[in-house]
């Protein structure tokens, strides 16, 4: 459904959530998810949408046993730091990040390190 035509039943009061039967929308919010849904669905679930490249990377759960686990977001320092991925990271790279004013890039940077030193054992 178009947006003009979404707009003009959701001004009118005759959009409903789950077709004729759900209770009529109030939120104009709302009224767009349901227009991109029926657009998602009339595209055959193709739509524009492309996820990240972090996203598209999966992330995995590591289990450490009784220490717990945590969860790996492969990529996400090469994104960060704006090298492509399969690159290896510059030591230079490294020094920055430790050091850098983003609390977020300093965390992983001490995450990367931590996994250096567990994965040489």
């Amino acid at each position: 459904m178009p947006w003009d035509e979404v707009m003009h039943k959701w001004g009118a009061g005759q959009l409903h959530s789950e077709s004729k039967s759900g209770p009529r929308v109030r939120n104009q919010r709302q009224a767009v998810a349901i227009m991109e849904s029926e657009k998602r669905k009339a595209e055959g679930g193709n739509s524009e949408y492309q996820p990240s490249r972090r996203a598209a990377v999966k992330m995995k759960t590591v289990n450490l046993g009784k220490k717990g686990s945590f969860q790996e977001h492969p990529g996400a320092e090469h994104e960060a730091l704006g090298i492509p991925l399969g690159e290896k990271i510059p030591e230079a790279a490294h020094e920055r990040a430790a050091h850098s004013r983003s609390p977020r890039l300093r965390h992983m940077e001490a995450s990367a390190k931590g996994f250096k030193a567990m994965h040489k054992g």
